[in-house]
């Protein structure tokens, strides 16, 4: 599962970089979603 998440991490950040105009709050998201495996495992 870890793997799969881990997977997905590139292209979704790669969308909240253009969906999400504040640079500090699209690097807050990425973050978030890039731990997210870690705290859930």
């Amino acid at each position: 599962m870890k793997e799969f998440l881990s997977g997905l991490i590139g292209p979704v950040t790669g969308i909240i970089d253009k969906v999400v105009a504040d640079k500090d709050q699209a690097a807050k998201l990425a973050h978030d979603i890039a731990t997210m495996a870690d705290r859930h495992a």
